[in-house]
């Protein structure tokens, strides 16, 4: 427990922290209630739309349109609209928080749905975004021998102090400002990003030169230049294991595709050093 606060008046000790005496002292089981997604047959998949199919989601949709998946309506049992709270339910990362899609979700998400007598749906967002809950679940996964799932019992009974309605509409909207700010800002960052690809596709091919700069350049194979590393696994650590894509190349394997596609012994696998 925190003990910010402690023993001022106007605040009482919670779990989590001491918190206003007018405050709520709950779990994250008395304000939200989780709804698995589930899984069709793999056989019914189509991808691209079509009449009659509905479009099914796992984590990667959230970040690219790039692989959209379908099917049949009357096979969808879980749906979400686009301000529902959706959690990642494997990871690494683990717990992550989206919203924006309306469509059917597989058993890579949950469906964290608030109960409207204790906190509104925006309030409750932004709690279970706090990096501290994440962090939380993510050392429980470590201190159980590396699972990436969400220990759903031991989430339920995580703190979640509830302030007055009035206090959490003014939160929310403190809030929310800072989020617009930060979205212009990465906006702003992608564009430099762009921009900065064109130049180096320019300069590292040639196609622009600078000034002073007008000799031929040499003709090297990656071979001249770097080396293959074959150190693998073999202690069959818990490592992260890196799937390669054709669009995004090198990515979380459990992150992307939302379920396990490797075996369990990856003690042939080669490992990438953070630095060689």
């Amino acid at each position: 427990m925190s003990h910010k606060n402690a023993h001022k008046p106007g605040y009482k000790p919670s779990p989590l922290c001491w918190i206003p005496k007018e405050w709520e002292d709950l779990t994250i089981a008395d304000a939200v209630t989780f709804s698995g997604g589930s899984q069709p047959p793999q056989s019914t998949f189509v991808y691209e739309p079509r009449e009659g199919y509905i479009r099914l989601i796992q984590t990667r949709d959230y970040r690219t349109d790039r692989y959209p998946t379908f099917i049949p309506v009357q096979l969808a049992k879980k749906l979400c609209n686009k301000d529902d709270i959706m959690v990642g339910r494997y990871g690494p990362p683990l717990f992550q928080v989206f919203q924006g899609l309306e469509c059917a979700y597989n058993v890579a998400l949950i469906k964290a749905i608030p109960n409207q007598n204790v906190v509104d749906k925006e309030y409750c967002y932004y709690y279970l975004t706090r990096p501290e809950l994440r962090f939380y679940l993510e050392g429980l996964s470590q201190r159980s021998g590396g699972q990436t799932g969400i220990e759903m019992d031991r989430l339920n009974e995580y703190p979640f102090p509830v302030p007055t309605s009035n206090e959490r509409k003014h939160i929310v909207s403190i809030l929310k400002t800072s989020d617009e700010a930060i979205t212009k800002t990465q906006q702003l960052i992608a564009q430099l990003q762009q921009r900065n690809k064109g130049l180096m596709q320019q300069l590292l091919t040639g196609k622009k030169r600078l000034k002073g700069f007008e000799g031929e350049w040499k003709r090297l194979h990656i071979y001249d230049v770097a080396k293959e590393v074959s150190l693998k696994n073999r202690d069959d650590k818990q490592l992260t294991v890196l799937s390669c894509t054709k669009y995004d190349g090198l990515v979380p394997s459990l992150e992307y595709f939302g379920r396990r596609v490797f075996g369990s012994d990856t003690s042939t696998y080669k490992v990438v050093p953070l630095h060689h």
